[in-house]
């Protein structure tokens, strides 16, 4: 597929907006812009918008830094407000598969129909010669969406998609490392959530979020070190980018913290294991890491020993060209782990199907 009605991708993150196109085709994807820019703390909370203003503002800066408005936008959503179920449909004379997603729907979110904006996509004929067909039903809360779809017109933008980030981080992954024989975890550490999805031979199988990420870590060394949280940040970046010789109370709140976290990240992978949704799916092979505060000191050794699993850091940009005369690749890398949901929002193209 050629990209030709590419979208601009647009990922409101609690810490920064993050921001990027690609050209070219699904065989070679190319980078043709992207920036970032960073948001206040505490003007997104958990996914929803605490200072509608500052994150308008903040995205209209990045608007005209790229030079992108009047351009359609494909926009990732997350949060609790976000649902995403897999069901299956028997389809037969009575009834089409179109026809019987609202009862579905309303059965799997367990909410009025009218409180929601939802979409689905088929996922094909049930597995291992089962009856039925899989069909992934994603949905957001009115309010929600229409936070996102007001900030976005107010920065010179038009909605072209709205995806829900667990689906966009899938996408990057089949994007950039193809699909993978065997169940994978995909866990995307963010500024104050935690994702955590499954992916089955390039089926999506499930996701949840926890209310824990890089910010837990922040106010863990501002308090433990008696330091403003500007300079905890700094020294936790700093720390991921040059890990050694770390003082020892430092090291310490980061073994709590990151044992806090992954024992979050336990009680989903439990309750996967115990889901309709992982039956038959084998054991999970790897994990794979991506978000801004992925590369804490410590994280993806104490995920694998807890887990009993591989774990990599993922690399959203693995199999996108990157032109080195345009962009300075250390400083691509070096933000890469917060663009995981712009890459795979990047291959959306208008008239897509919002649960694709």
């Amino acid at each position: 597929m050629f990209f030709n009605n590419s979208l601009v991708a647009v990922d409101i993150g609690s810490s920064a907006i993050k921001m990027l196109e690609l050209s070219g085709n699904s065989q070679r994807l190319n980078l043709k812009n992207f920036g970032i820019e960073a948001l206040p703390r505490g003007a997104i909370e958990h996914g929803s918008f605490v200072d509608a203003a500052v994150v308008t503002q903040t995205l209209k800066k990045l608007v005209k830094k790229l030079g992108v408005k009047g351009r359609r936008a494909a926009v990732a959503v997350s949060g609790g407000g976000v649902m995403i179920k897999k069901v299956v449909i028997n389809s037969g004379k009575d009834a089409t598969v179109n026809e019987q997603v609202d009862f579905h729907a309303a059965q799997a979110f367990q909410l009025d129909l009218a409180e929601i904006y939802y979409d689905y996509a088929e996922m094909g004929m049930v597995p291992n010669g089962g009856d039925g067909v899989e069909v992934l039903i994603a949905g957001a809360r009115r309010e929600l969406v229409e936070q996102y779809v007001s900030v976005v017109k107010a920065s010179g933008l038009e909605l072209g998609v709205i995806e829900a980030s667990a689906l966009s981080l899938a996408n990057m992954f089949e994007i950039n490392y193809g699909v993978v024989d065997g169940l994978i975890a995909l866990i995307s550490v963010g500024a104050s959530n935690t994702q955590v999805g499954f992916v089955d031979r390039g089926r999506f199988l499930y996701s949840h979020e926890v209310p824990f990420g890089g910010d837990a870590y922040t106010a863990a060394i501002s308090q433990t070190m008696s330091m403003p949280m500007e300079s905890a940040e700094a020294l936790k970046i700093s720390a991921a980018s040059n890990p050694g010789g770390l003082p020892g109370d430092f090291q310490r709140v980061l073994n709590e913290t990151n044992n806090a976290l992954v024992s979050d990240i336990k009680q989903i992978f439990n309750f996967f294991v115990a889901s309709p949704d992982a039956e038959g799916q084998g054991v999970v092979k790897h994990v794979f890491l991506t978000g801004g505060a992925s590369r804490t000191v410590g994280l993806d050794t104490a995920v694998a020993s807890t887990l009993g699993v591989p774990v990599l850091l993922a690399n959203p940009f693995q199999n996108i060209e990157i032109n080195e005369r345009k962009f300075k690749l250390e400083h691509l890398l070096s933000l890469c782990p917060m663009f995981g949901v712009s890459i795979g929002l990047g291959i959306r193209s208008k008239g897509d199907k919002a649960a694709a």
